[in-house]
């Protein structure tokens, strides 16, 4: 996700430190922070094979392709462990228990893996 934020934000601070992790069925979402504590970033992976996971050992994603990365500016921390992300006309609000994906249809996922675990 660095190497991402990076190419799209070079003035963006580095590293990243995660906030959350949710892995439902069919999506996986990070949010992170940026190290001065301003900016917060989201990447979403529609999983193909399998599953990246809180360690990206495993499926890449790919802008474009099977993943999105949502800069700063446009996700906020909603409070509770709860963060909203915009891009272009949707909504994707995440949570330790639901992803929303609000757009020109709504889908809502149960979350089965969090973290980092409270």
């Amino acid at each position: 996700m660095e190497d991402g934020v990076k190419d799209r934000d070079g003035k963006a601070a580095l590293p990243l430190v995660l906030q959350l992790y949710v892995r439902t069925d069919r999506h996986e979402v990070w949010i992170c922070l940026e190290a001065d504590g301003d900016g917060l970033w989201y990447q979403g992976h529609d999983r193909r094979k399998n599953f990246s996971g809180v360690d990206g050992s495993g499926e890449t994603p790919i802008e474009g392709d099977n993943g999105l990365l949502v800069p700063r500016g446009n996700v906020t921390n909603a409070g509770n462990d709860k963060y909203i992300a915009t891009n272009e006309g949707t909504t994707y609000t995440v949570s330790r228990d639901k992803l929303v994906i609000a757009g020109k249809q709504t889908t809502s996922e149960d979350v089965r893996e969090s973290q980092p675990r409270k």
